[in-house]
C-alpha cells in the first residue's frame, strides 16, 4: 500500500554453470545486476557440492574463471554491473584473479 519513485535496480545470483553461459538472456529478461556467488558456482562447477570448504579453495579454479569471463562478456556493452558474492576467508586470498578478469563490484 505504500507507492514509491521507483523501484530498486532487480537482478540474478549467478550461482550455476548454467546461469553464467545463460546471462545474456537473464539480462534480455530484465536482469539488472548479476551476483556471482564464486563459491557456490565453484562448488557446482567443480563437483564439491558436498564440500563447500574445498570450494573456496578452489574458486580460483581456470573452468570457474572462465565461467566468470563469460558473465562478463556477457554483460559487457550493458548496463548491467556484475558484482562477486560468496568470498570467505578460505579464498579471499584468490580476489586478485578476478579484478584481472575485469570484475570491479
Amino acid at each position: 500500500g505504500v507507492e514509491v519513485d521507483r523501484l530498486p535496480p532487480m537482478g540474478c545470483i549467478v550461482d550455476m554453470p548454467s546461469a553464467a553461459l545463460l546471462a545474456g538472456e537473464l539480462i534480455a529478461h530484465g536482469a539488472q545486476i548479476l551476483a556471482i556467488d564464486i563459491e557456490d558456482l565453484a562448488r557446482y562447477t567443480l563437483g564439491l557440492v558436498k564440500d563447500p570448504a574445498a570450494a573456496a579453495r578452489r574458486a580460483a579454479s581456470p573452468a570457474v574463471q572462465r565461467l566468470v569471463k563469460e558473465v562478463l562478456r556477457q554483460a559487457e556493452g550493458t548496463s548491467v554491473r556484475v558484482y562477486l558474492c560468496g568470498i570467505t576467508v578460505a579464498s579471499v586470498d584468490q580476489m586478485p584473479a578476478y579484478l584481472h578478469l575485469g570484475v570491479h563490484h
